[in-house]
């Protein structure tokens, strides 16, 4: 760090995401047409400027000062949209909202002119949920808001407003756009109101005041929380109905499975109960005699280690248990086919299909299994007596924006999983037909977040479809 200016004469970038002299002008400040992407992954180089920062003498800078941010959390009171349209009918009504809000919003002012102090607790909690792509100089639109965690879920029009006015307040960055329009469905307009603000976002430890806590974030390590995932599958193997069985078809018998302790291809046992793979190849297969050797692809190494964590022994993952030699025999390509046949029947069959949603190729691992593929950090300050971290963004989010939801092979896998454990850049969460369970949520909290979610909502999942998603299974190897 000895190249870098000094403190007292630096800022935080927000278009190269370095620290420069504070009379720099970033040549990577390009007008662009882009949307800016709430969810692109922290760079090294960022990491590291963090923790090179967070290790030296920090105070609040002006701005930041007559920003109380602990008030904010205490008292600021954000309605969803839903709640405005329907208590505030006049537009004095509306008024007198927005300028009783006003105080708890930090403008940025043109971006090109933004001075983020880099010796600033505040500044660099801001520095840190700022999208880190698509940025446009002298854009004057955004702003940090805070908002209430619901808004975040796909469900949040249809919660009672008893649970939104417990739910835990969050600072996040709003900017011309990012709202989305109603839209109109089974449920009717209001039901159907997009999440929003899903990108990162800032929130007080413990939710900062009593009855403002549900759906709180959570401070995430680096490594995976085994405990808490475990916990989630089991609890809903054993605590949920017809919407998150998983039947065992009869012609799973004729596929094979990556046994986890003996590190070997077996024939698949009568009822066994195994994990499944989606990921994307990239065009990476492995070597001969890779799952001997233990030098298979990260992401396949990863996913044995997590089915040894999760306690079981079998895992299905297409590139070793179904044959992938380039010249088979008249009998060995008869056998293939008959194994894609069934991919529906095998996905629908595991007991939990863990989808490698971070990376471009089966080289990028799942992050947080192993050490040497860490999650992307999260930002912690002390301010004002009080702890505030940053929070990753919504599994939805990441899923959108990666590579892998953008296959049709991944597609079908989705469609036809009962549950499924997600691995981003900075989180994982657990999913089934009833519930989700990321672990960027506080598990104190969880009890009463997943009980909110509408039956009528849950029909709409794909669990009561997988039998008509059989019927257009056609896509093919080739598609990964």
């Amino acid at each position: 760090m000895s190249s870098q200016p000094p403190l007292t004469n630096s800022k935080l970038c927000p278009f190269c995401r370095r620290l420069t002299p504070l009379s720099h002008t970033c040549p990577s400040a390009q007008p662009t047409r882009r949307r800016p992407n709430p969810v692109t992954p922290l760079a090294p180089h960022e990491e590291s400027l963090f923790l090179t920062l967070q290790s030296q003498l920090s105070t609040l800078c002006k701005r930041c000062k007559a920003y109380d941010l602990p008030g904010v959390f205490a008292n600021v009171r954000p309605l969803d949209r839903l709640q405005q349209m329907n208590n505030m009918p006049t537009s004095e009504q509306h008024i007198a909202y927005h300028g009783a809000l006003a105080p708890h919003r930090m403008e940025l002012g043109v971006l090109s002119e933004l001075v983020l102090s880099p010796g600033c607790p505040l500044c660099r909690l801001v520095f840190r949920i700022l999208p880190r792509e698509g940025l446009v100089p002298d854009d004057d639109t955004l702003m940090i808001v805070p908002f209430r965690s619901h808004i975040r879920q796909a469900w949040w029009a249809v919660a009672e407003d008893g649970f939104k006015e417990r739910s835990a307040v969050m600072l996040g960055v709003d900017y011309a756009g990012s709202a989305m329009s109603l839209g109109r469905g089974v449920l009717g307009m209001a039901a159907e109101m997009s999440p929003e603000m899903e990108g990162e976002a800032i929130c007080i430890e413990d939710g900062g005041v009593e009855r403002k806590s549900l759906g709180n974030g959570r401070f995430v390590g680096r490594m995976v929380d085994w405990e808490m995932v475990k916990m989630a599958l089991e609890g809903r193997i054993n605590g949920h109905g017809r919407e998150c069985l998983v039947e065992k078809e009869e012609q799973i018998k004729y596929t094979r499975m990556i046994d986890v302790e003996e590190r070997k291809v077996v024939p698949c046992a009568v009822g066994c109960e195994y994990f499944a793979l989606s990921y994307v190849w990239g065009g990476v297969m492995p070597e001969e005699g890779a799952l001997r050797k233990g030098t298979l692809p990260r992401t396949i190494e990863d996913a044995i280690e997590t089915t040894r964590k999760m306690g079981r022994r079998y895992l299905w993952v297409d590139a070793l248990c179904i044959d992938q030699r380039p010249n088979p025999t008249p009998e060995q390509r008869a056998e293939k086919e008959r194994q894609l046949r069934i991919m529906d029947m095998i996905y629908s069959s595991a007991t939990l299909t863990l989808v490698a949603v971070a990376g471009k190729d089966s080289k990028a691992g799942l992050p947080g299994v192993n050490s040497a593929r860490p999650r992307t950090i999260q930002v912690r300050e002390t301010i004002g007596g009080r702890t505030f971290f940053t929070v990753p963004p919504t599994s939805t989010q990441e899923r959108n924006s990666s590579l892998w939801s953008t296959r049709a092979w991944t597609l079908q896998e989705e469609l036809l999983s009962r549950r499924y454990l997600f691995f981003s850049d900075t989180h994982v969460e657990f999913i089934c037909g009833s519930s989700r369970v990321p672990e960027s949520l506080d598990t104190k909290t969880l009890s009463d977040w997943g009980s909110l979610v509408p039956d009528s909502l849950n029909q709409l999942s794909c669990g009561g479809t997988r039998r008509r998603c059989r019927t257009w299974m056609t896509v093919t190897v080739a598609c990964r």
